[in-house]
């Protein structure tokens, strides 16, 4: 009985993931009422890009536009798909994706930010350095962007891909710096526990216990566990 029931709930649950992830003809209309709002937004944002944007809307409206005329709902369905498309691979979709970018570099800069930092592991890390370089970054690709004015798709594509390509290999660094503080803190926290258990009476080191054996890296100072760690989480050194 109770197979049956599991088997009953997975059948449900599938359904249910089925129907959710199903394209409906509504669901494209939506979907590409909210594309052309992004795509406004983006060209007051942006109004140097206004123009290749205008051709990206005329074009994504003329696809659409033409699933009208098509009788069978799925095929209606895969048109309208590829009018809505138009804007995800288009400008409008790339500057929508770096604004995300640019938050998540955002939102990393201010983690790190509010992490307690050995003065040496920030000095090994060049913590200062990754911050420096991620705003000057910023500043410079919102720069190019607000003051480019592209005259075709191709040149469009070609200065929104670089500042793209610029915020992710920034995010990048200061997601490995942000892993590798991370990893520190919580090798040096094992430790701390473990000393606390053995200096109140919890005795010898359990199989529950951690075993933790700290090494300060030598080139980059940064504080990691030797046992789970064979190479410093910071640079790669092999202390």
């Amino acid at each position: 009985m109770k197979s049956i029931s599991v088997h009953f709930l997975t059948l449900i649950l599938s359904f249910v993931l089925f129907t959710a992830c199903k394209k409906t003809v509504e669901g494209e209309k939506n979907a590409f009422d909210r594309n052309v709002q992004t795509l406004n937004q983006m060209s007051a944002k942006y109004p140097g890009f206004s123009d290749v944007m205008k051709e990206e809307l005329s074009k994504a409206k003329q696809i659409f536009e033409s699933a009208s005329s098509i009788s069978d709902e799925k095929a209606r369905i895969e048109k309208m798909s590829e009018a809505n498309s138009v804007f995800y691979n288009g400008i409008s979709g790339l500057l929508t994706r770096y604004e995300t970018n640019v938050n998540n570099l955002q939102s990393s800069i201010r983690n790190i930010g509010n992490k307690s930092i050995d003065a040496n592991e920030r000095q090994g890390l060049r913590v200062d350095m990754a911050i420096n370089n991620a705003q000057n970054t910023m500043n410079n690709a919102n720069t190019r962007l607000m003051n480019a004015r592209p005259t075709d798709y191709a040149s469009a594509l070609a200065v929104v891909n670089q500042s793209l390509q610029e915020i992710d290999m920034q995010y990048d660094n200061l997601r490995r710096i942000e892993q590798s503080l991370d990893k520190s803190n919580k090798a040096q926290n094992n430790q701390d526990s473990l000393k606390n258990n053995q200096n109140t009476g919890g005795g010898n080191n359990t199989d529950n216990t951690p075993k933790v054996e700290m090494v300060k890296c030598k080139y980059c100072a940064l504080s990691y566990d030797k046992l789970t760690n064979k190479t410093c989480p910071g640079c790669g050194a092999v202390n």
